[in-house]
């Protein structure tokens, strides 16, 4: 027998791993809990990216078409954006706004699909 005898070559008892996985448990647990909030927060992002790009493209249509014709665009309720669900958007048209000759546009996109609604703004002024 060596001095140390069989007491010194001793693994891990049956209370220690039970406790071992009690802990590992209770981590993947908290972690499965943050698992749905963290994807609706990615949701949430996507949706408030595309109401920004789609008030962004009203603003480029304001930006390319002829000076007379912005009055046109204005529409006074939110309408549905065709083709992007749950979407819909607003365009004002202020004429003489900061000066005679130029016009304030403002783009208002909402979305109230999944959660809270989103708002997005845009505001340009586009000159004569």
């Amino acid at each position: 027998m060596s001095p140390l005898g069989h007491r010194a070559e001793r693994g891990a008892t049956l209370l220690e791993l039970v406790v071992a996985i009690f802990f590992l448990s209770l981590a993947l647990i908290g972690l499965a809990a943050v698992f749905p909030v963290a994807m609706y927060g990615v949701s949430m992002g996507g949706y408030q990216t595309t109401a920004t790009l789609l008030g962004q493209q009203s603003v480029e249509i304001a930006a390319s078409k002829p000076y007379d014709a912005l009055p046109a665009m204005a529409t006074e309720d939110f309408v549905a954006v065709s083709g992007f669900s749950g979407f819909t958007r607003s365009i004002a048209v202020q004429a003489a706004v900061p000066t005679a000759t130029s016009t304030t546009i403002t783009v208002a996109v909402r979305f109230a699909g999944v959660g809270a609604p989103i708002d997005t703004t845009l505001t340009t002024i586009r000159a004569q």
